[in-house]
């Protein structure tokens, strides 16, 4: 199964009326070179569906503090409503061209604010971190590694 997040949120977006561009911007977003971009994101896979099973994937936006959003995802079964994955993540906008973070504008706040859900979050925050790997710590260590080019598109004697 290939749900991509990006395009669920885009798709969300669309049919709410306020997707402009390929990457997700509102109107006011375009005018301020704003994007969005992850900060976090959390899965939780309870099941992955099978070839001919049909999926319904639940999205919703809510308010994540003032300088962020949190975009929703539950997928089910469509015949047996039950939850196959959750996800939650939080974006922040950016800024195209100094490649900033910003505050979202007013301007932009009121282009979403009318679809915000005041929902819970669906993943409390498990704040597990992927711990850092030393000499002392990794099961494996491959040393003297050397960096070698191939090309993978060319043909011999040509």
């Amino acid at each position: 199964m290939e749900i991509s997040e990006e395009s669920s949120i885009i798709d969300h977006c669309n049919t709410l009326g306020i997707h402009v561009d390929a990457a997700g911007s509102s109107k006011e977003m375009i005018k301020r070179n704003l994007v969005w971009v992850y900060s976090e994101m959390q899965v939780w896979i309870y099941r992955y569906p099978k070839w001919d099973d049909v999926v319904e994937v639940e999205t919703w936006l809510s308010s994540e503090g003032k300088n962020a959003a949190r975009f929703n995802w539950i997928v089910r079964d469509f015949k047996t409503n039950q939850m196959l994955n959750r996800a939650s993540s939080v974006c922040v906008l950016m800024n195209k061209l100094t490649r900033r973070l910003s505050k979202i504008p007013v301007e932009v706040r009121r282009e979403f604010e009318s679809y915000l859900k005041n929902s819970r979050i669906i993943i409390e925050g498990d704040d597990k971190k992927i711990p850092k790997l030393d000499d002392t710590s990794a099961d494996y260590i491959c040393l003297d590694l050397k960096v070698a080019r191939v090309s993978q598109g060319t043909k011999k004697g040509s």
